[in-house]
């Protein structure tokens, strides 16, 4: 009769292997609708060239709203999008940061971000 071998041991803690090609699993939308007006760490934070300070989605969208022209072009200009990179990697809405990487003016940029808001919170 063949002996089985034993399985390796797991490290206590650690987290379960990914398979490979695995999908990541989607933000709840109640985590989404949530993470559009919260609060980043403030190690977070986006630091507008301005001085002024944006906390979360909500207030980027409501900066726009007096943002100098030559502010707007120092964060998104043909070099990068300065907006949709914070959205994307520190607030996590791939979704919302993918609509803004198109947009190239204030009003289109701020419009985008607003639609996706009322898209997110009127959902469920």
């Amino acid at each position: 009769m063949p002996i089985a071998k034993p399985s390796p041991a797991k490290k206590p803690g650690a987290a379960p292997k990914k398979k490979e090609g695995a999908k990541t699993k989607a933000p709840s939308l109640a985590k989404r609708k949530k993470r559009l007006s919260m609060n980043v760490e403030p190690d977070k934070f986006f630091i507008m060239a301005d001085g002024r300070v944006i906390k979360n989605v909500k207030e980027l969208a409501l900066a726009m709203d007096d943002m100098a022209e030559d502010i707007f072009r120092h964060h998104v200009n043909e070099a990068r999008h300065d907006f949709a990179n914070w959205v994307r990697d520190v607030i996590g809405e791939l979704e919302l940061a993918e609509r803004m990487v198109h947009e190239r003016g204030i009003r289109e940029t701020q419009r985008a971000i607003l639609k996706h808001m009322v898209d997110v919170l009127t959902r469920g």
